[in-house]
């Protein structure tokens, strides 16, 4: 089924909220034969972001994987896929997320910092969206403090952006951290 739902995404006019609509009504396989004729090229398509994956150590899990967020699952518009690069044993850990401006007082820094290191000592893993600002002072106090942190990509996995936070991303994901993307 995770093969099945990464081909749909490749089929023009086809979404999540489609995609999450025949799941929800179990009609996923309905779903694959109205696009019988869409289903070859998508394959083929389908194919090559695996082996894009696969190059650049990228794994994908489905809304409908064990290890997706269940947090997410319960949303009322979640995402259908996660690409993942890094521990993705962080997707079920107990986590809380400090995001704010990327342009913050230096109070708000000083802020940011201390919260995450105070939620990282309690064992929580911090989610961010490695944004200048306060991302970066949660990702990086996360990280000074020995934890490990999750950040959400704006973009693809293949370019860090905002490309100023490209050492901190590698930071992340040398001390065991991950980085996740829906597209």
């Amino acid at each position: 089924m995770k093969n099945d739902i990464l081909t749909l995404l490749q089929i023009k006019n086809v979404g999540r909220r489609t995609i999450n609509k025949a799941i929800k009504d179990g009609s996923i396989n309905k779903l694959l034969e109205k696009h019988h004729t869409e289903i070859a090229e998508a394959q083929g398509k389908a194919e090559a972001i695996k082996e894009f994956c696969r190059k650049n150590y990228i794994e994908f899990t489905t809304i409908l994987d064990d290890n997706f967020p269940a947090c997410l699952k319960s949303i009322p518009d979640p995402p259908t896929i996660l690409f993942c690069r890094g521990n993705l044993s962080l997707l079920g850990s107990r986590a809380v997320a400090i995001v704010g401006s990327r342009k913050p007082t230096d109070y708000s820094m000083k802020a940011a910092y201390r919260l995450s290191k105070i939620f990282t000592e309690k064992g929580f893993t911090i989610v961010s969206g490695l944004a200048t600002g306060i991302d970066t002072a949660a990702h990086t106090s996360c990280l000074d403090s020995g934890g490990k942190t999750i950040a959400v990509m704006p973009c693809g996995l293949d370019k860090v952006y905002p490309a100023l936070n490209k050492v901190l991303a590698q930071r992340i994901l040398c001390s065991g951290g991950l980085l996740v993307s829906n597209s």
